[in-house]
């Protein structure tokens, strides 16, 4: 049922915005997506690559890599055992909604406001330990 849900929400849609603070906040089409964490295929080389030479962080790097992925079609969406997303991209980069931030009250969210999951309602929450709830009231309106 979540990875229904997903695919109809996201499928075929594209990022139209992106903002990072405390929280990622990325907006599809009517729905924002607002995570702890996102990582990018090769990001890891790439930054180290950067940080030799001392330029830039994480963030920034990430963001430029958002930046990247704008207006692309999501061509596949799926949620591993961990309930970890991988989002692919129409000649785009891959992206990973991590969920294993420990210590964070949840992993990622998806409403209809871009707010924190703690300051709205929320379609639906990734919490620690994999557990995911559904708002089935807000799930009808979908």
């Amino acid at each position: 049922m979540i990875n229904k849900l997903l695919n109809k929400l996201f499928l075929n849609k594209c990022i139209s915005y992106s903002k990072y603070n405390d929280n990622w906040c990325l907006r599809i089409e009517d729905y924002y997506l607002v995570c702890k964490n996102i990582i990018f295929d090769e990001e890891e080389l790439i930054y180290e690559l950067l940080r030799k030479q001392d330029m830039g962080d994480k963030n920034s790097l990430k963001s430029s890599f958002l930046s990247e992925n704008m207006h692309k079609k999501i061509i596949s969406i799926e949620m591993d055992d961990a309930n970890q997303l991988k989002l692919r991209f129409h000649e785009g980069l891959n992206l990973l909604i991590s969920s294993d931030n420990t210590g964070e009250s949840f992993q990622w969210a998806v409403n209809k406001t871009g707010e924190p999951p703690e300051k709205c309602k929320n379609i639906m929450i990734c919490f620690l330990k994999q557990k995911i709830e559904i708002d089935n009231d807000l799930l009808e309106a979908v």
